[in-house]
């Protein structure tokens, strides 16, 4: 007899609970008792306790084989996931809002299975959450189930309590098989790739730890060579900055000799200059004292002084002398010239004839030189005989450097040229 409709939603998930307990033997005598009285009447519950032991008979073992593990740990695992998955139900019927990730402690425990085990539980767990109505076809009675308790909390449900013959397994049950052996399948292929994966990886990790130590040894190498590289590129450096303090003082050394050699240059050149003045002092002195015993030779000399006007009462003052041999030549001597009124600075000294005939335009003697630097003395020597016999005085006066044309400049001193020869 079937009785799961005539008890509510919340007790038959309640039964439900305590379906998923009894593979651990964790009930007590009386829920024990409560269990087998409704199952004799449940199909549902009857055929979930049937898949739950089926799971646990057939799954764990290879769970536990696949992973290295003890198929207790694995046969706990499923009966805490089972009595949580009855406890949510329980409060949902309850009408307990309860949130998506409620007993998330799911994943974190089956974690530790690994992914072979987690596998096989979830493969089992679709088919055993499916609505036990399915079941409710000729499914077998509570004696036909057998369910193993531990001693020390309840009795067992024994196999040997079973008084009638087994019956024949349910289409359903039978494709369930069928569908956990091609999962089971699968599942071994699985891990048969996962092995092989797992070995790639680590023959991967030894290329690499291969490929980092000879990495490891190059850059070792390569450090040692760019160690040495810098070391002889140090000495290197070392060794052209001592070249280079050497060609520095060199340098210096030579700069010094240099300037001692152009000082030499400078004194020698300086010398020479003074020797060469004095060359030409001594040059112009017997050329002048020549002049001198030809003038004073001569017949018709005139020598007389070169006055000039101060403004001082009209008293004049000599400034130059002239030795003019009539017809013949003309030596004038003048002195601080440069002391003159109306002189220029950096002017030149020039001489002019006043021709006798009355014509305005006066004759250019030439530049008056200085040839004693030291008593300020300018020279001046005129020798166009025929220029001479027409002049009756001479001039001069400061014209810009170089000389002019004509006289621009203020006259300075005034000679006549009609006195008389006055030697011998």
């Amino acid at each position: 007899m079937n009785n799961s409709k005539q008890i509510s939603s919340f007790e038959h998930d309640k039964y439900a609970e305590l379906c998923a307990v009894a593979l651990t033997g964790e009930l007590s005598s009386d829920e024990w008792q409560l269990l087998r009285n409704h199952i004799a009447t449940c199909d549902g519950c009857r055929q979930q306790i049937q898949s739950y032991q089926a799971i646990v008979n057939t799954f764990m073992p290879a769970a536990a084989a696949a992973e290295g593990i003890s198929a207790d740990r694995v046969r706990t695992h499923f009966s805490w996931w089972s009595r949580r998955r009855a406890k949510r139900k329980l409060l949902q019927a309850a009408g307990v809002g309860v949130p998506r990730f409620a007993f998330g402690g799911l994943y974190r425990s089956w974690v530790g299975l690994g992914f072979v085990s987690a596998a096989l539980v979830i493969v089992a767990a679709i088919f055993v959450t499916h609505s036990p109505n399915r079941f409710r076809r000729s499914s077998p009675s509570a004696r036909e189930i057998g369910i193993q308790a531990p001693a020390p909390k309840a009795p067992a449900i024994q196999a040997e309590a079973v008084t009638q013959a087994p019956a024949p397994e349910m289409p359903e049950v039978q494709k369930l098989r069928e569908r956990v052996d091609q999962q089971t399948k699968k599942i071994e292929e699985l891990i048969v790739a996962n092995r092989s994966l797992q070995a790639g990886l680590v023959a991967e990790k030894q290329d690499h730890e291969s490929e980092s130590a000879m990495l490891r040894q190059a850059s070792a190498t390569d450090r040692a060579e760019l160690s040495n590289e810098l070391a002889d590129a140090k000495a290197r450096l070392a060794s052209s900055k001592t070249d280079l303090e050497r060609a520095v003082n060199d340098n210096v050394a030579l700069q010094a000799e240099l300037r001692d050699a152009h000082l030499q240059v400078v004194s020698l050149t300086a010398k020479g200059e003074t020797d060469n003045k004095t060359i030409v002092q001594q040059q112009d002195l017997l050329s002048s004292e020549r002049d001198i015993r030809e003038l004073v030779g001569a017949r018709d000399l005139l020598i007389a002084d070169v006055t000039d006007a101060d403004g001082n009462n009209g008293k004049k003052q000599a400034f130059g002398r002239i030795f003019y041999t009539k017809g013949k030549s003309l030596v004038f001597y003048a002195f601080d010239l440069d002391q003159q009124r109306g002189g220029r600075k950096n002017a030149s000294f020039q001489a002019w004839g006043i021709r006798g005939n009355g014509s305005g335009t006066p004759v250019n003697l030439g530049v008056l030189y200085q040839d004693n630097e030291t008593k300020k003395r300018w020279v001046l020597k005129f020798d166009n005989s025929t220029e001479l016999a027409s002049l009756h005085g001479i001039y001069v006066t400061a014209e810009p450097q170089g000389g002019s044309h004509s006289p621009t400049g203020r006259q300075l001193l005034y000679a006549s040229l009609l006195r008389e020869p006055n030697h011998p």
